[in-house]
């Protein structure tokens, strides 16, 4: 099972660290283009900034979380695991 260790936002991109040493950047831009509750908040820089690793997910203050292994799956390798 995939999990992030470690999460820097950058941008509107993630740099997540995996529990296997692989490391991804995610591009959230497409919140730019979505709306709703859940989403509007991290429009936000400042806010979107606030992300954090709980139990090796990627979450939002505002309980909006990304699954881990969409974010292995679809994000750009920047270092491969070791």
């Amino acid at each position: 099972m995939k999990r992030v260790i470690k999460v820097t936002p950058k941008d509107f991109k993630l740099i997540c660290e995996f529990n296997d040493g692989k490391i991804v950047e995610y591009d959230m831009a497409y919140i730019q283009e979505e709306s709703g509750p859940m989403i509007d908040p991290l429009k936000d820089q400042l806010f979107f900034g606030q992300v954090f690793v709980q139990d090796g997910d990627v979450i939002w203050p505002n309980g909006y979380d990304l699954n881990p292994e969409v974010i292995y799956r679809e994000g750009k390798v920047l270092s491969e695991a070791s």
